[in-house]
């Protein structure tokens, strides 16, 4: 570690120096480019599910006319542009391992059937706690994780609802888990 001083006789225990901001050789308080073009794709897969689940809802409230099959076609379309999108960024290698997990916990939520929904809302929940930790952090590399965290958290809250009144509309039983740990 370059950047210690040694807090015992001889060095033997390392402390973190830590250097305040706006000091020359301080870390900066901004995201790397990298981390910020991370965070835009991140971002972008938030926007293209929204997106979505408009399409999704516009097509249910027009009912099961033949004449706005198109629309469900853009449904489904603009359903497969943010599951492409998601995977593309889980497996794209840059992005930090929050905004991973929560992608992964995305794409599991696109293939459930409804079965899993209790599942998936308990990782949901670890998404939204961690996103909580990360605003606490006294480290700016956690803290601007915590934004990003805390819509897809939001997002995911959303749509294991709407996976619930779908499964219940489908199977006519609700599920007996209330707790969600969302």
């Amino acid at each position: 570690m370059s950047n210690t001083v040694p807090t015992t006789p001889r060095g033997v225990s390392n402390t973190p120096c830590i250097t305040p901001p706006g000091v020359p050789g301080a870390p900066s308080p901004l995201p790397s480019p990298e981390l910020a073009r991370a965070f835009a794709a991140f971002a972008a897969c938030l926007h293209l599910t929204r997106a979505a689940i408009e399409a999704e809802a516009a097509v249910e409230t027009l009912g099961s006319d033949p004449s706005v099959m198109r629309f469900a076609d853009a449904a489904a379309d603009a359903w497969a542009r943010a599951d492409e999108a998601f995977w593309a960024f889980r497996f794209g290698g840059n992005a930090p391992s929050d905004l991973s997990e929560a992608a992964w916990v995305f794409l599991l939520l696109f293939e459930d059937d409804g079965d899993d929904l209790a599942r998936l809302s308990q990782r949901g929940g670890g998404i939204r706690y961690r996103a909580q930790v990360c605003a606490r952090s006294p480290l700016p590399g956690e803290r601007v994780l915590a934004e990003p965290l805390h819509a897809a958290a939001n997002l995911l809250e959303e749509m294991i609802w709407i996976a619930l009144a779908d499964h219940t509309a489908r199977t006519g039983q609700e599920e007996p888990w209330t707790d969600w740990g969302l």
